[in-house]
């Protein structure tokens, strides 16, 4: 009913105010409050199958993996008969970094089963970039490269896959082609801040500063916020022996 259509869309908009509240949070440090925040929600509402995959995905990022995980495996063991590839994608998240494969493939083949198909590829390209940064965060780059191989057999030139490729080769010290693979990203979205900034770290290292300093400063044009950027625009300066400079 009309009515009823209404009431979901207030809930919707109030959950996803506080997803962003909670994210807001979070990067304040306040991720106690920003997890309580998303329990109440929780508590107080059934909100649909998209939403709280997003709000798994959240309170992952927010140190609560046990209510993540909690609400990706029940995702996994009972998703609806019918939704869109693209709505699982937090629970997707979540299930690939805590290591719960066999419930992301459940996932994956219903997901499978959906329209549009085109979702469903970026979808396992999500899981598999996902997956290989949990491999190579371990230390196991051989099975992070299987990973990244078999998503790429799926999905050629997805940019979540390449970037997970860019990390690999990056902390693999594959300096070229961790570059190669950068600008490849680049090519397909110039205002890419972590590929900007994941290509200056791989020109510091090979100590091509005046590209470095050229990649980092467009990043911090785009968020010019980011204290991240600024410290790894110190470390430049450092490395390239300017210590007045990195003060800065």
């Amino acid at each position: 009913s009309r009515t009823r259509a209404v009431r979901d869309l207030v809930a919707r908009v109030e959950a996803l105010s506080a997803i962003e509240q909670a994210k807001r949070w979070g990067a304040q440090g306040r991720t106690v409050d920003g997890v309580t925040l998303l329990r109440g929600l929780l508590s107080r509402n059934s909100p649909g199958f998209a939403v709280r995959g997003r709000i798994a995905e959240t309170l992952l990022d927010l140190g609560d993996g046990y209510q993540a995980t909690a609400l990706a495996l029940e995702a996994a063991r009972q998703p609806p008969a019918s939704f869109k590839p693209s709505e699982a994608s937090g629970f997707l998240a979540v299930l690939a970094q805590t290591g719960q494969d066999a419930a992301a493939i459940s996932l994956l083949n219903a997901a499978a089963q959906q329209q549009p198909q085109g979702e469903y590829r970026a979808l396992a390209a999500l899981y598999s970039a996902r997956r290989a940064d949990r491999l190579r965060l371990s230390g196991d780059f051989a099975a992070a490269f299987d990973t990244l191989s078999q998503g790429f057999a799926v999905a050629p030139r997805d940019p979540t896959l390449l970037a997970a490729l860019a990390r690999l080769y990056d902390s693999g010290d594959l300096a070229q082609q961790a570059a190669q693979t950068y600008d490849a990203l680049l090519a397909i979205n110039p205002n890419d801040q972590d590929a900007l900034a994941g290509s200056a770290r791989v020109a510091v290292r090979a100590g091509d500063y005046g590209r470095a300093d050229g990649l980092l400063r467009r990043a911090i044009a785009i968020q010019p916020n980011n204290p991240e950027l600024y410290y790894q625009l110190g470390q430049m300066e450092q490395a390239r022996g300017h210590e007045r400079a990195a003060l800065k």
